[in-house]
């Protein structure tokens, strides 16, 4: 022991000393075993889902039990109505007659009745026996004198509803100038509602906090950041990158104002997306519905009426738009989008610069009072992507020409739309960010050593997963999470949370979920090290199998493209490159992307990106990093100025693709595996070096003596759902490649 090390090495052995003493005298610290716990949480999982399925027998044994047998129907005066009106072919009662002549047997037949505040007041009698409970859905959007009649009806009322959302409206015309000589209908007057009049009376309320319906964190995150002051709980996806919102700027879009009030150029670009995206799942992509939602009625009509040429052109379209289909296309706007959902949202922001280039400060709704209310309920209608098609950009937009707080929400949703959480001030560095604890780190560090690659802290809400864990396999996913028993699990509230709810919401989004005990660490490290290298290398094999046979096994000597990390680049586990890390990827500056002094900002970002992701064709690495700093667009000087941050310690490989870029110091010709795409992702070969295309062909006429069926074998390697010529003549170039030379 060095004399300077006496200090440190004193500290830990008497630690160690102290913790073996503390724990010795802990009865349940010393009598803990991870594997019986294990089993006690199995069977409270067991348990509580049988309770609940219990309780749902339960409640409707009783309701059944509520209703007469035979003999007393034939007694009982009300079923004979009833009777009568079923053996009646035409002039049956009116509901609210039948509902005044047998008001207990309704009761008894429908325990719980759904309608409107005005089907109540139409159907029901005023004088029936009140319900046991009354409860209101979408609160915000009912006003108070609607809902009085209803609660009148009730012993207790339950009122649910969010304050952040769209309140009623009523719509009248008022002339409001949008410039010199133009003015607009603006048709909007904001009212109380039931939801907001029971906050104010004081009525005790509770938050529900936890988020399930975006697959994707990203797409609740404006909101959670603007509105709800970061209390949601949103659940990561499995996915490394979070690209679920994006933003298209169309250039050459025109706000024609006074008049139609419409941006055709948008409307068209908008309508190209969907039809894009409808044909994806006709071509046998992963079945998606589709939503669309406009700034105003008049853009709403344009792309409805684009949407029906489109049909028109193309029939095979119409099944997504019939009311037979399980989610309808639909085209609302901002008035009447709550309480819509769909998988994929393409959003139109409408305004923009006029024919003179001047953009006004009008937004319709948005300009009023709970205009941000709107914005809100617009842009949180996605469960898997939002497309924001906008001629403009958020420097457009000028706060001191206008005060209100829904166009200033709106500058910076668009800021967002285009750079991520990054455009908060206060945003979480998200993956690659901290560890919360050094236990974490110490674990970390171990799996490290194994050769798996770990991000520490996965989520950009209030619940993290401690480490995800990379697939070697298919850089852009994680292939399990693991979770420590830190704070993020103790914070938990209610077992069920812990250790039941939170699990199996992670799970239906596609995680696998390891867990690792700090007092088994602590005992024993190398043990538990080994349990979760052979419990990850089990989760690749499944998921090999899942994405198919044709993985080749990795061989320790020869680490894989997509793992290898370049000696040069920071030791992710250690504290201070992990913020150099951070820095690289969730702090890009536009505002420096020209300063020379910015450059290896740049190059650390191309090599962490083709660690994760290469090689890469040039252009798509050159696309990557310019949207890392918002820019939609790579025109030349973008090029230029990436192409000449590229790492000299990368090697270009040329095809007849382009120009592809590897990994630091990793030689092309030293390739041993293909990347598999992700469930439901595609690996477009022109976009794929021929050196693993080479291996794939291998790995395929292995399996296929025939060169069709190998072809076909690396089609569906590469998730596509057709064969294109294009596609064709490049597998074939790589199955020539591929054979042995003739000697």
């Amino acid at each position: 022991m060095a004399p300077a090390d006496a200090a440190t090495t004193f500290r830990v052995n008497y630690a160690s000393w102290w913790v073996g003493l503390a724990v010795e005298a802990s009865s349940r610290l010393k009598g803990f075993v991870a594997a019986q716990h294990e089993k006690r949480i199995e069977r409270f999982r067991a348990l509580d889902t049988r309770l609940l399925g219990l309780a749902a027998r339960l409640t409707r044994a009783t309701l059944a039990k509520a209703i007469p047998g035979k003999t007393q129907r034939e007694r009982d005066p009300e079923y004979a109505v009833l009777a009568r009106e079923l053996a009646k072919r035409q002039r049956h009662l009116p509901v609210r007659q039948l509902a005044e002549r047998m008001p207990h047997a309704i009761r008894r037949l429908t325990p719980c009745l759904m309608m409107s505040p005005l089907s109540v007041a139409q159907y029901l009698p005023a004088n029936a026996e009140p319900f046991d409970l009354i409860v209101f859905d979408e609160a915000s959007q009912i006003p108070t004198w609607d809902a009085i009649g209803a609660i009148g009806r009730g012993r207790q009322v339950i009122v649910v509803g969010d304050p952040k959302q769209l309140p009623p409206t009523t719509f009248f015309e008022r002339q409001i100038s949008d410039g010199p000589g133009d003015s607009v209908a603006v048709e909007i007057e904001d009212l109380e509602s039931i939801l907001d009049e029971c906050i104010g009376a004081g009525i005790p309320s509770f938050e529900l906090n936890w988020h399930y319906r975006s697959r994707n964190e990203s797409l609740i995150a404006f909101s959670n950041h603007t509105y709800y002051g970061g209390r949601l709980v949103t659940f990561p996806s499995t996915g490394t990158k979070d690209n679920a919102v994006s933003f298209r700027h169309v250039s050459d879009g025109i706000y024609a104002r006074a008049g139609a009030r419409t941006n055709l150029v948008e409307a068209r670009a908008l309508v190209a997306e969907a039809v894009s995206v409808l044909r994806a799942v006709i071509a046998g992509g992963r079945e998606r519905s589709l939503g669309i939602v406009t700034f105003n009625a008049e853009q709403q009509a344009l792309i409805e009426n684009l949407l029906d040429d489109a049909r028109r052109r193309d029939p095979v379209l119409e099944p997504f738009f019939s009311d037979e289909a399980t989610e309808p296309v639909f085209i609302k706007n901002l008035e009447s989008v709550q309480g819509e959902e769909r998988d994929v949202m393409l959003f139109s922001l409408t305004y923009g610069p006029d024919q003179t280039g001047r953009v006004s400060m009008t937004f319709g709704p948005l300009n009023q009072a709970g205009g941000e209310r709107r914005l809100n309920v617009a842009v949180t209608r996605a469960r898997e992507a939002l497309i924001v098609f906008s001629s403009l950009r958020p420097e457009h937009i000028d706060l001191s020409r206008t005060s209100a707080v829904g166009v200033a929400h709106l500058k910076q949703f668009l800021d967002f739309a285009m750079r991520g959480t990054r455009a908060f001030a206060t945003a979480s560095t998200g993956p690659l960010g901290d560890f919360e604890s050094p236990f974490e780190s110490a674990v970390a560090q171990r799996l490290a050593a194994k050769g798996w690659v770990l991000h520490p802290q996965i989520g950009v809400s209030g619940f993290r997963i401690d480490l995800g864990v990379v697939d070697p396999e298919a850089a852009g996913s994680f292939l399990a999470g693991i979770e420590c028993d830190g704070a993020t699990y103790h914070r938990s509230a209610t077992a069920r949370d812990r250790d039941r709810l939170r699990q199996v919401v992670l799970e239906r989004l596609g995680w696998r979920i390891l867990r690792i005990w700090s007092t088994d660490w602590w005992t024993n490290g190398a043990r538990e090290v080994e349990r979760l290298h052979a419990s990850l290398e089990s989760a690749l094999a499944e998921a090999r199998a899942s994405r198919g046979t044709l993985a080749v096994q990795p061989v320790e000597s020869e680490p894989e493209v997509a793992t290898e990390v370049p000696d040069a680049l920071p030791d992710l586990f250690s504290p201070e490159p992990v913020a150099a890390v951070g820095t690289a990827i969730n702090v890009a500056d536009p505002d420096r992307f020209y300063d020379d002094d910015y450059r290896p900002m740049i190059t650390e970002m191309i090599s962490l990106e083709l660690v994760a992701s290469g090689p890469l064709r040039q252009d798509k690495l050159v696309q990557r990093i310019a949207r890392l700093h918002g820019y939609q667009r790579s025109g030349r000087e973008i090029q230029e100025r990436v192409s000449a941050a590229i790492p000299g310690r990368c090697k270009r490989a040329h095809d007849a693709a382009g120009v592809f870029i590897w990994p630091p110091d990793v030689d092309p010709s030293s390739c041993k595996s293909f990347r598999h795409p992700t469930p439901g992702e595609v690996r477009d070969p022109a976009e794929t070096a021929m050196e693993e295309l080479i291996v794939l062909a291998r790995m395929c006429m292995d399996r296929h003596s025939d060169e069709n069926a190998a072809l076909v074998a690396m089609r569906d390697a590469c998730g596509l759902s057709k064969l294109r010529e294009g596609s064709r003549q490049r597998f074939l170039m790589a199955i020539a490649m591929a054979q042995p030379a003739e000697h």
